[in-house]
């Protein structure tokens, strides 16, 4: 029959004096204080595995863990060997965890999130998320264990966000943070998206257009590079004009090589890295855009030849000089 053992009073737990070698009380249960030679009063308890091997645990110094957290603890492990687990490697497996949460904080988490996506993304796309990390959400939130992190932290501040009157801001940080939240779940440092559904409670966009012009102002928008002629360079006068007859993007216009205009033809190939789609950097369209000249736009391609030199002269050009 095991020995009945007296449990200790707070009393005597204060009154332990240190010997010239470490002493135990024992509380019952496997718990003991042992009582070090410097003093030190350390909670410690004795158990079997459940293969049989004697093993023990320290519950920490008396002055940060007292008798009735220490006896706390012991019922915890005694429950856990009556379910056939190991008290010692459930507590390492607590200290592990600890350790990965005060590790992958939300901040640690996005910044791999970002290196994972960034190429898929277009350089300033990249450069333009990760600044407005670091500039509204970290400050915010970024050193929390992301796993720890709940929808109102995530709402806070983003709310902060639209009171700036940067709603645009703030539905695209939401779908950020939402994609860190998954990417972490994934990885399995987390179990839910606290961001998934923030964007159904933001503050509705306004819907708007972009600047346009009715058919009733076509002409007067058309005779305005004429009328303006001498408020402008030359350079830009024949580049507008130019706009009016390729409806090309502007920086497909000003970049263009003369080796891509092709006069003989009446013809401009421009490559496909050139292109928008074809910057992208999933699936970018490799096929190169032709752009039929015209006789008006051949004219404008000489005239800007004879005033800078940046487009090539051919004999069918020289033959349409006049014509604008």
């Amino acid at each position: 029959m095991p020995k009945q053992v007296q449990p200790l009073t707070q009393l005597q737990v204060c009154n332990a004096k240190a010997k010239g070698k470490p002493c135990k009380l024992a509380d019952g249960g496997g718990l003991y204080l042992e009582v070090m030679p410097t003093g030190g009063k350390l909670w410690r308890m004795k158990f079997r595995q459940p293969d049989g091997k004697e093993n023990r645990l320290s519950f920490g110094a008396l002055q940060d863990v007292s008798l009735a957290d220490a006896r706390a603890k012991r019922d915890e492990a005694r429950r856990l060997l009556a379910a056939g687990a190991d008290p010692a490697q459930a507590k390492a497996e607590q200290a592990r965890q600890a350790r990965l949460s005060a590790q992958n904080t939300f901040e640690h988490v996005a910044r791999d999130w970002h290196r994972t996506m960034i190429k898929k993304w277009q350089p300033r796309t990249a450069e333009e998320i990760l600044r407005r990390f670091e500039a509204y959400i970290f400050p915010a939130f970024g050193q929390s264990p992301i796993a720890e992190i709940q929808a109102p932290d995530v709402l806070d501040d983003i709310r902060a966000i639209e009171r700036r009157g940067a709603l645009e801001i703030a539905n695209r940080q939401t779908a950020n943070c939402s994609g860190v939240f998954r990417y972490a779940i994934r990885c399995g440092l987390a179990e839910r998206n606290p961001a998934e559904f923030l964007r159904e409670v933001l503050e509705p966009r306004e819907k708007g257009h972009f600047a346009a012009i009715g058919v009733d102002e076509l002409p007067e928008f058309l005779r305005a590079p004429y009328a303006n002629e001498a408020c402008m360079g030359v350079s830009t006068r024949i580049a507008m004009k130019l706009m009016l007859l390729v409806f090309v993007r502007t920086s497909e216009l000003i970049e263009t090589p003369s080796a891509e205009v092709d006069v003989e033809k009446g013809e401009w190939i421009i490559p496909w890295k050139r292109m928008k789609r074809g910057q992208r950097r999933i699936n970018p369209d490799k096929t190169d855009h032709h752009v039929c000249l015209s006789r008006q736009a051949l004219a404008l391609l000489c005239d800007l030849h004879r005033h800078t030199g940046a487009a090539p002269v051919c004999s069918r050009t020289r033959a349409i000089r006049g014509v604008h």
